[in-house]
């Protein structure tokens, strides 16, 4: 039996038509808002346990001013637990991706 006639005995069946499979974006859309999901709730997280400020430079801003950051790179070995993460302002974010990829450690930098 061909996929065709399957599909129209269970149309005739259920009395509807039944929709085609997910296309590769459809699925790839599901699967970026399950990281989008993800990212939100470790924001909130972080938010809870850091405030709204940068954790550099100490200044206060808007929740979606601040950029979620990984202390030691996931290139690295680091991982996205919160531990790992910290809220940084745009500004901020970029000195140190800067710093890092000249090759030093978070350890050895001082951020205060």
């Amino acid at each position: 039996m061909g996929s065709g006639l399957v599909r129209r005995m269970l149309n005739n069946l259920f009395g509807y038509p039944l929709s085609p499979p997910p296309s590769r974006r459809a699925r790839r859309k599901r699967k970026l808002r399950g990281r989008q999901r993800k990212r939100s709730r470790l924001r909130k997280i972080l938010v809870g346990r850091d405030g709204e400020e940068c954790m550099r430079c100490r200044h206060s801003f808007m929740r979606s001013a601040l950029t979620i950051d990984h202390i030691i790179p996931r290139r690295d070995g680091g991982s996205d637990d919160p531990d790992n993460l910290q809220l940084l302002c745009e500004k901020c974010h970029r000195e140190e991706d800067a710093t890092l990829k000249g090759g030093a450690h978070p350890e050895k930098i001082d951020w205060r």
